[in-house]
């Protein structure tokens, strides 16, 4: 047997972990698609999780929170901690609330269901 490259190793780890992170991004995008989470961010601007779930149609904060910070993880929103509150940059709002976008991640998504 050969000897182990750590560094080829590690880094066929991290792109696994990448890819694996990036599939599990896909559902959680389509939410926010569905529900217009982001066109909600968008329009109105920074919010925190209670202001998004008043705006998208009274909808739970606490679950808008989850998503929200899920997103902002992902770097798919921005998250100001002295505020606690979300906002989509101007590169984010020119992909996530466009409806090529949401083509796009719907079929995304139905390809990655098991």
């Amino acid at each position: 047997m050969t000897q182990l490259n750590e560094q080829k190793f590690h880094a066929l780890i991290g792109k696994m972990l990448g890819d694996l992170g990036g599939a599990f991004s896909v559902p959680t995008v389509r939410i926010g698609l569905r529900l217009g989470l982001f066109d909600a961010l968008h329009k109105g601007g920074p919010a925190t999780a209670q202001e998004l779930a008043a705006r998208a149609g009274a909808l739970s904060p606490r679950y808008i929170r989850e998503w929200l910070l899920a997103q902002s993880a992902n770097g798919f929103i921005d998250y100001d901690a002295a505020s606690q509150t979300f906002t989509l940059t101007p590169e984010q709002a020119m992909i996530l609330p466009s409806r090529k976008v949401r083509s796009t991640w719907r079929a995304l998504s139905i390809w990655l269901r098991p």
